[in-house]
């Protein structure tokens, strides 16, 4: 991405790949990001900058997000960052949860007098009575873990139907979803596949659906329900209500974004019985996980850490605020099947 032979030396990208973490996991504008990591000490060293280290500004994050792009990562960088959770096996495919959610657009819908404005790349629709423009996030999350399997965005009018088979792979035990993705045709792809059809039953036009249909769809319902904490999340936590850029294919880099940031959160919650000193390597992202989390559940006899916030005159104090010493060698967690919880800020 950044060629060392030519100009100035470049910056380390992953100081630009953590600050980027930091500012989609807050829902920060880009000035805000360079400020609060230039003031607060436990956001330089999650970066990986020193005391005496620049803060990169915000123009080097519009342009690294620029380069992204180029690259084509915002269609792989998710892609890249499940790997190694799937070799750990954090990433379960017994059950497949499949939803989305609107986002609106950056700009204004067009009106009748200047039909150019807006977003070109993003759509009209009606959700309950109520008009949006905008566009549609499409996630399918492992059921175990509420991890984010796959994320796709396209133009709300785009129905669930079409866009099924960009998140799912195929590869899953089950899927569940809604009934906004039931169709026949769905259900024979999933008798070729040899996937388990959890999608919620709908009545044909003109009848009632059956008993059974009906118990199913409240047994489904139950299990579908933990998605909706993936969103929860984005639009409670880091404010992803609407969308920052116009364009796709900035919009689907900020997804990415979004969805690298869930999985903080969540696996930080999975990190907290890791004991420190073992011997096994983690892969580099799941160091970064348990530096957020705060490094796990300590050794007999091993120093205990203050945990008071060095600025106490600061109201909001981000949960990625303490660090472990030992993250080299660390052991990956056993499977742990609880009750997850959304995160708060």
């Amino acid at each position: 991405m950044y060629p060392p032979t030519t100009g100035r030396p470049p910056g380390a990208p992953l100081v630009r790949f953590k600050m980027s973490l930091l500012q989609h996991c807050y829902g920060l504008s880009d000035p805000q990001c360079e400020a609060l990591v230039g003031d607060r000490l436990s956001w330089r060293r999650f970066a990986g900058l020193g005391l005496q280290d620049a803060v990169p500004d915000e123009t080097t994050l519009v342009r690294f997000r620029q380069r992204l792009r180029e690259h084509g990562l915002h269609e792989k960088l998710l892609v890249l960052v499940n790997r190694p959770l799937a070799q750990k096996g954090l990433i379960l495919k017994p059950c497949t949860l499949v939803d989305a959610t609107l986002l609106q657009a950056a700009r204004r819908a067009p009106s009748k007098a200047d039909p150019t404005g807006g977003d070109g790349d993003a759509g009209y629709t009606v959700k309950q009575g109520q008009p949006h423009d905008g566009d549609k996030a499409r996630v399918a999350a492992d059921e175990t873990h509420t991890l984010i399997r796959a994320v796709t965005l396209t133009a709300a009018p785009v129905h669930d139907r079409q866009a099924f088979e960009t998140v799912v792979r195929g590869d899953e035990a089950m899927v569940v979803a809604d009934k906004t993705h039931w169709s026949r045709a769905r259900s024979a792809w999933c008798g070729r596949k040899g996937v388990a059809n959890g999608i919620f039953r709908q009545a044909v036009l003109g009848e009632k659906l059956r008993a059974s249909d009906v118990r199913l769809n409240r047994l489904f319902s139950s299990i579908r329900c933990k998605i909706e904490k993936v969103f929860g999340g984005w639009k409670r936590s880091a404010g992803y209500r609407r969308v920052r850029d116009v364009g796709q294919a900035a919009n689907r880099l900020e997804l990415a974004f979004k969805s690298i940031g869930w999985h903080l959160k969540r696996l930080s919650k999975l990190f907290r019985n890791v004991p420190l000193r073992t011997r096994e390597i983690m892969s580099p992202f799941c160091v970064v996980v348990l530096w957020a989390s705060g490094g796990g559940r300590r050794e007999a006899g091993a120093e205990r850490r203050p945990t008071r916030d060095p600025h106490p005159t600061h109201t909001a104090r981000p949960p990625l605020y303490r660090f472990a010493h030992a993250a080299n060698s660390l052991q990956p967690p056993r499977m742990i099947h609880c009750r997850p919880q959304l995160p708060c800020c």
